[in-house]
């Protein structure tokens, strides 16, 4: 068992390698459009948010550090820079220098001039997160920053970044104990709606490669989209998610299902 798992685990690494690599040569991300109210940066600021959603750690911390050089009053800039500061949101636990960072690039935000409530929103949904980091537990913060971008998802219904965000956010909070997946299934849902709406959008695949036991659910968006926006990337992300050690044993329910899912 001892030699699978080393086997496996360095097949996943290689992969990963790999699949940069060809992220990098390439840059196919996928299609994003996340309205700012900072215009000059625009076409910067989407590219910023479909490296979020490609888990393409460091470069989206060089994305919108580069945004900020050029407007520093951007204040959504500075959103982007704290989501980054968590390289694999999927998998905490994070370094509290990454945590320390994220703090201040929040307090940034809120102080720059360029904003407006609905990107205000989005810094204070992101600031419950790491607000007191190094006094509340992660799986406390995780559900307050669900609970964050589900308020925001509500008030914002058309805002298609607001739902994938929030399906994210569901994915970060999940209850392991649940054997009926319930946010697993909600956050599916939600990104499977935002995938038929727009086949070419940036998508996180980890969150959609996900299968119940009972095999009445299969989504699986790493093989959908494996040959655009850099699905090998994405899809190595998918299989060190669910390989990561925190994760092993976890996801051993979905071990019958995972062949049928591309796995």
């Amino acid at each position: 068992m001892k030699i699978r798992i080393f086997a496996l685990t360095a097949g996943v690494a290689a992969m990963i390698g790999s699949a940069n690599a060809q992220q990098a040569a390439n840059d196919h991300l996928g299609t994003v459009h996340f309205s700012i109210s900072c215009g000059a940066v625009q076409a910067k600021f989407d590219r910023g948010v479909a490296l979020l959603h490609n888990f393409f750690y460091p470069e989206t911390i060089k994305a919108f550090q580069a945004i900020i050089q050029e407007d520093p009053s951007c204040a959504i800039a500075y959103w982007g820079l704290a989501m980054s500061e968590l390289p694999n949101p999927l998998v905490p636990p994070f370094p509290p220098a990454n945590l320390k960072a994220g703090w201040e690039a929040i307090q940034q935000g809120k102080a720059a001039k360029t904003q407006t409530p609905r990107e205000a929103e989005y810094l204070a949904a992101i600031e419950v997160f790491y607000k007191d980091y190094d006094k509340i537990d992660q799986k406390t913060r995780a559900e307050l920053y669900e609970q964050a971008m589900q308020r925001l998802y509500d008030h914002y219904p058309e805002d298609a970044e607001a739902a994938i965000f929030y399906a994210l956010a569901l994915n970060g909070a999940v209850d392991f104990d649940d054997k009926n997946f319930t946010k697993q299934l909600k956050a599916a849902a939600i990104l499977q709606e935002a995938a038929k709406k727009q086949p070419d959008r940036a998508l996180p695949d980890p969150q959609l490669r996900f299968c119940t036991a009972r095999g009445d659910v299969c989504v699986d968006g790493a093989a959908l989209r494996q040959d655009r926006a850099g699905g090998a990337a994405r899809a190595a992300y998918a299989f060190a998610h669910l390989f990561h050690p925190r994760n092993v044993g976890r996801f051993d329910p979905f071990q019958p299902r995972l062949e049928s899912c591309g796995g």
